[in-house]
């Protein structure tokens, strides 16, 4: 499915782009693909975006967040992690 292959290189672009068109783009993308196929690895990757994105600092890095993420439920049984690949 060439949609999953190509939900990486939008998820990465849009973690690095500050112009508001394209991240646009990449919200219709995934929410477009997440309508038609139903796979929820589309919704996630919208909802990382905008909390990338809500961080207003401009020399955060998303990873620092996507990372944050990942820890924040560690010692609850409830820890997260991210494959992108």
């Amino acid at each position: 499915m060439l949609q999953k292959q190509l939900l990486l290189p939008v998820f990465l672009a849009g973690c690095e782009t500050t112009d508001e068109h394209l991240r646009q783009t990449a919200r219709t993308y995934c929410s477009w693909w997440n309508e038609r196929t139903r796979y929820d690895m589309f919704l996630t990757a919208n909802a990382l975006l905008e909390e990338v994105w809500s961080n207003d600092s401009p020399n955060a890095w998303w990873g620092s967040t996507i990372d944050q993420k990942s820890r924040s439920n560690v010692g609850s049984g409830d820890a997260r992690q991210y494959l992108f690949g």
